[in-house]
């Protein structure tokens, strides 16, 4: 005697976490179901504060099941942010401006090799940097240098 059972997920009903792998829990034994389709979005706007020479920037970030509604979210933890700061206008990093969810968080700093005022930032998301109520969900602020031609 053979029987056999399909499972399809309901979005609605799976608790999600920060894996991209759906998994159903039956007589004390875990199955994978199926790979979740799973979106990134990032936003980046910027604030010229020309008095003090520096741009403030805030990146938002959501991550979650594609095709959800409303969106179930899954944690970013252990997502990399990395910005490369540098171009025409804004060039270097402001040590110690790194921020997510208004907590201070302290990035790996790169700095080019054609131009030590060039840096980029990189900073793997652990999950104390995240709120317990959406771990989907992060807004991250910083600052850079900026130059304008003949001003320092």
């Amino acid at each position: 005697m053979q029987s056999t059972l399909l499972i399809k997920p309901d979005p609605e009903k799976i608790t999600y976490d920060s894996s991209n792998v759906a998994t159903v829990r039956l007589f004390n034994k875990t199955y994978e179901i199926g790979k979740l389709d799973t979106e990134v979005v990032l936003t980046k706007t910027g604030v010229l504060d020309a008095k003090n020479s520096k741009i403030d920037w805030t990146i938002s970030a959501e991550r979650y099941v594609k095709g959800t509604n409303p969106k179930q979210y899954l944690s970013l933890e252990g997502y990399t942010l990395t910005d490369n700061l540098f171009n025409d206008i804004a060039n270097e990093y402001i040590d110690g401006s790194l921020k997510i969810n208004n907590k201070a968080v302290t990035p790996e700093v790169t700095t080019a090799a054609d131009n030590a005022n060039k840096k980029s930032i990189s900073y793997k998301i652990k999950a104390e940097d995240l709120s317990t109520a959406n771990k989907g969900t992060a807004t991250f602020t910083l600052s850079s240098r900026v130059e304008f031609d003949g001003f320092p």
